[in-house]
């Protein structure tokens, strides 16, 4: 409209000369100008001199240089009809609702719509253009980094849902893959974590038919054993199903523009819920640790009377050796993340659960009484992910549940860590993308024997530190874990449990953020009553119930101060300009 206006109203010789230091008509003699460079690209003026415009595609206002200016000239009447008629098809064409609704099938822009269309779902086209030689070398150090972290945590997560360890080996594989083609953060890692492998985990436990795990009801449902350890056929099968469900809710969620629902998920609940499901993660731990069996349990309670109940069972050596695989990993933490040390050592920082696992693995190995009085990994299938059919409608119901709760914690914590590093790096990130991209890597994992991924913290923060520039190192660390899947599998048979359990526990203590609890506390009670609600309810009654209850109580406090907003009146202080709240 603005161009079509500016058309039409040159009717003399010469409009005149617009200088930037001193334009006669103030920012609209500048937009004027502007827009008659435009209009002169689409061949409507008749003199421009361009040599003092430094003009970018980006930013449609032209930056004049010091001594510039812009000569505009008058166009004919007939000119600025051609001219106007030419700006107005193009704007329609901007529009092709418009354009539709007058049949004007002609002036759609198609090709100016398709691009950013397709560069949109398709973030590829956007970064692949940007590798050098570079940035290539340090994806493929990230990559290789980040791969080789990933394979004992994979395992490490795994054992906390109850499905085979290859299971979290796949989940490491392809929804990286699928990530990397439709995902907008060219540094997050997408996997198995321990916050969603624990909600899958209590959401499903129990949940088997008598007809589908007939020898837990026949134990009793105080059994030693889960429904995973007795019929891992069938909760495999409900594992996959979740992550269906949740792959659908991800990529409706995107479609229909459903992720701002998210928003009211709070910061005080999320770190609540993480605080209270790391130490959950971390008791739950304990049973491999002490080396005895205990039933599955998700609340706190449970857990330590059931620990305490089996206490006289507990390995002297497995505690011994746990212990000591904590100390190491909690000190090979702290040396590589010293403000000193690290400057030599970073390189080191991701191997440390890679190493735990190998001198585990060598200790057990080489030692038959070790073999006879610890517990062990055992075979892992090798080979692609098989693929099959995730869900009937039979399970549909009963998963539901577990899978809204995957869904909001999974793409909450993803978004939160892919909106940290894209500020970081001065890029931006789409939230309806990236629910769009975390739908299709879980719908399509779920075809491929794979439980629900999200953004991994720990592993997109060692591909930052590495120096991971785009999601090729994504894809590198991806294929790190193919080739141990088809090649590697067989030198984990030795991996001691209580290694990946000591892997489990340094990797979810610094989720127990006890800072942000007590800047909450100063800055805003009711934000510390809501996080000490979510992180209580989340060890005492369960991660579904805590989640559940921390968003009402979130909810009760937004009604409750838009009934009763905050009014402060406000009163200039006598002889200055400067306003105080009156009550001051």
């Amino acid at each position: 409209v603005a161009y079509s206006n500016i058309a039409k109203s040159f009717t003399t010789q010469e409009w005149g000369i617009v200088r930037p230091d001193n334009p006669p008509g103030g920012t609209h003699s500048q937009a004027l100008a502007a827009a008659m460079v435009d209009a002169t690209r689409l061949g409507a003026a008749q003199e421009v001199d361009e040599a003092v415009v430094n003009y970018r595609e980006d930013d449609p206002t032209p930056l004049l240089e010091d001594d510039g200016h812009i000569k505009l000239v008058a166009l004919s009447v007939d000119r600025s009809d051609k001219v106007s008629k030419l700006l107005e098809r193009r704007r329609r064409g901007a529009n092709p609702i418009s354009a539709l609704s007058n049949g004007n099938f002609a002036s759609i822009n198609i090709r100016g719509m398709l691009i950013p269309f397709v560069k949109r779902r398709f973030p590829p086209l956007v970064w692949v253009p940007q590798v050098t030689c570079r940035t290539l070398m340090d994806d493929l150090v990230a990559g290789l980094t980040v791969g080789v972290m990933a394979i004992p945590q994979a395992m490490s997560y795994a054992a906390i849902v109850g499905v085979p360890y290859v299971i979290g080996l796949y989940t490491a594989f392809v929804p990286v893959v699928v990530y990397t083609f439709v995902g907008t953060s060219r540094q997050l890692v997408v996997g198995p974590v321990a916050m969603e492998s624990l909600l899958i985990a209590s959401g499903l436990s129990g949940l088997l038919t008598q007809s589908e795990c007939p020898k837990w009801y026949a134990q009793g449902k105080n059994s030693l054993k889960s429904q995973s350890q007795l019929c891992p056929e069938e909760y495999t099968a409900l594992v996959l199903a979740t992550t269906f469900v949740v792959g659908l809710l991800e990529t409706v969620s995107s479609i229909f523009g459903l992720g701002v629902l998210l928003r009211f998920l709070g910061k005080p609940v999320i770190t609540g819920f993480t605080a209270g499901s790391a130490i959950v993660i971390m008791t739950s731990q304990l049973k491999d640790v002490f080396g005895i069996k205990i039933p599955n349990s998700e609340t706190l309670q449970e857990v330590v009377k059931n620990i305490h109940a089996e206490a006289h069972h507990t390995s002297g050596l497995c505690v011994a050796l746990a212990l000591a695989f904590i100390a190491y990993l909690l000190f090979h933490r702290f040396v590589t993340r010293h403000r000193v040390l690290k400057r030599y050592l970073w390189w080191l920082q991701p191997l440390g659960p890679l190493i735990v696992v190998i001198v585990g693995a060598l200790m057990l190995g080489n030692s038959p009484y070790l073999q006879s009085k610890l517990k062990y990994v055992g075979h892992i299938p090798e080979g692609m992910p098989p693929a099959r059919v995730p869900i009937t409608s039979e399970m549909l119901g009963r998963v539901f549940p577990t899978a809204f709760g995957a869904f909001v914690v999974g793409d909450m914590e993803a978004i939160a860590i892919g909106k940290g590093l894209a500020d970081k790096h001065g890029y931006s990130i789409d939230s309806t993308q990236e629910l769009l991209a975390q739908g299709v890597a879980n719908l399509v994992g779920s075809f491929f024997s794979c439980y629900t991924a999200t953004g991994s913290f720990s592993r997109s923060a060692v591909n930052d530190m590495v120096g991971g520039k785009t999601q090729l190192a994504a894809l590198i660390s991806a294929l790190v874990v193919m080739f141990t899947l088809l090649f590697l599998t067989s030198w984990f048979f030795w991996v001691p449990k209580f290694a990946l359990a000591a892997i489990v526990i340094t990797s979810v203590i610094p989720l127990v953020d006890v800072g942000s609890a007590i800047q909450l506390y100063k800055m805003s009670k009711k934000d510390f009553v809501v996080w000490l609600t979510a992180a209580s309810l989340v060890m005492f009654l369960g991660i579904l119930q805590g989640i559940a209850a921390g968003v009402a109580l979130s909810l009760a406090i937004v009604i409750y101060e838009t009934a009763k907003p905050q009014i402060i009146i406000l009163w200039r202080i006598p002889g200055t300009t400067i306003y105080r709240n009156i009550k001051q």
